[in-house]
């Protein structure tokens, strides 16, 4: 789990720039360390790591070792920064991804979306399902 600059424990004033600038380093990171070199990555993104993570995962698929994108309440815009439901359906309908999965989470909110019934199984049976599971499909479009 990455915590951007200037949220949760880590210093320095949040902004865009700094924020892709972690995103980066973290998945270097994660790339470089012998335990987790060549492993298939799943870039999650909630609220405006979302932005960050559609962002992250465009500039880095090159190396195809990024396998999913999970997006959790995030925007359509920067300029538009109080997200709703329908922002999550825009982002879904543009999206150009061969493999598309929706999840609806009725009650949840903003900042509790992860407490939702089933909420864990879902990520669990995407991973299973689309992530490790040895496909057929073109490798060059692993979504």
């Amino acid at each position: 789990m990455l915590e951007y600059r200037g949220y949760g424990l880590s210093s320095g004033t949040p902004n865009e720039e700094g924020m892709m600038v972690d995103a980066q380093t973290g998945l270097d990171y994660i790339r470089q360390q012998e335990e987790t070199k060549g492993s298939k990555i799943v870039v999650y993104g909630q609220s405006l790591g979302g932005a960050v993570s559609i962002q992250l995962v465009a500039k880095n698929q090159e190396a195809e070792d990024i396998r999913g994108l999970i997006l959790e309440n995030t925007f359509t815009t920067i300029k538009k920064l109080i997200p709703r439901p329908s922002h999550m359906q825009v982002l879904y309908s543009v999206c150009r991804a061969e493999t598309k999965i929706w999840k609806a989470m009725p009650n949840g909110t903003h900042n509790d979306t992860v407490a939702e019934p089933r909420y864990f199984d879902y990520i669990a049976d995407f991973i299973q399902d689309h992530v490790l599971k040895t496909s057929t499909r073109n490798p060059s479009n692993p979504l």
